[in-house]
């Protein structure tokens, strides 16, 4: 019963063991899981409409300006169908830029709230004066004077989204090089674990090994009954006799039919002999 009971306890650490270290994996790819994303999150910022509408409308601005610049200071008449295409192109990227992402993100920055009023009274002087047919020289100088006068602000507004996506794919980073300390901490915890468990095996098959009782170089001499003789404070108990019987045989040595197996039920601290035929 004793020998049985150590035998459950070792098997309950066991079965705790192997429910930790598989807890310890189901985190582990949980982490890694959690990195993936974040490296996928990461590749697509790159190409993100943070800073891709953003330069996508500075660059249709300055082709409108230099548009305008060529119709106003130019001695020829202006070129109504490429500034209406200039003019076209230039109001989608800005109506892109009001509605997507890059607004939502930079809506908070200082470079957004003050080119926001002055974008909106650009586009409505930009329409008016496109609206006549053919346009006027004044309004176009006019107009130009104000995407002069609006140009600095367009390229704070790109600079402020480069440093949005930067001040993000930073804090992506940091938090992939926590979860990847986590994931390496996980697997020192899994390391531990099999090293306990491999300590706990070998101890448990130690202390099987030693509870064997080995007779080595047997012969005739040694045959007969053995039994099992335990005491302590409490009393003593003897087990049934086991016998040790040598047959014959044809081999180059005898063979050995011995099953020593006693079974006792004790408590406390005990002392231990085994009783010899002889005594």
């Amino acid at each position: 019963m004793a020998a049985g009971g150590k035998n459950r306890r070792f098997l309950i650490w066991l079965a705790i063991g192997t429910a930790l270290l598989a807890l310890a994996t189901a985190a582990l790819l949980t982490f890694l899981l959690n990195q993936r994303q974040l490296i996928a999150e990461s590749r697509s910022l790159q190409t993100d409409s943070i800073t891709a509408l953003t330069h996508q409308a500075e660059r249709e601005f300055m082709r409108y300006r230099q548009t305008l610049d060529a119709a106003v200071n130019s001695r020829k008449p202006p070129d109504d169908e490429a500034l209406t295409l200039r003019h076209d192109i230039f109001l989608s990227r800005v109506n892109l830029l009001r509605e997507n992402g890059p607004i939502g993100s930079l809506d908070q920055r200082p470079e957004y709230t003050a080119l926001k009023p002055r974008l909106d009274a650009l586009v409505t002087q930009a329409e008016k004066a496109m609206a006549k047919m053919p346009q006027e020289p004044a309004e176009l100088a006019a107009l130009l004077d104000a995407f002069y006068a609006i140009g600095p602000g367009f390229q704070m507004l790109s600079l402020a989204a480069d440093s949005e996506l930067a001040r993000r794919l930073e804090r992506q980073s940091a938090t992939a090089i926590s979860l990847s300390d986590q994931a390496v901490a996980l697997t020192l915890v899994q390391l531990l674990i099999l090293l306990v468990a491999s300590y706990g095996l070998y101890n448990w098959h130690a202390r099987q090994t030693a509870e064997r009782l080995v007779v080595g170089n047997v012969h005739s001499a040694q045959a007969g009954s053995y039994t099992v003789s335990i005491a302590n404070a409490l009393g003593a108990v003897t087990s049934a006799p086991t016998s040790l019987t040598l047959v014959a045989s044809t081999a180059s040595g005898p063979i050995v039919d011995a099953t020593f197996a006693p079974t006792v039920t004790i408590s406390g601290s005990i002392a231990a002999a085994v009783e010899q035929p002889d005594g």
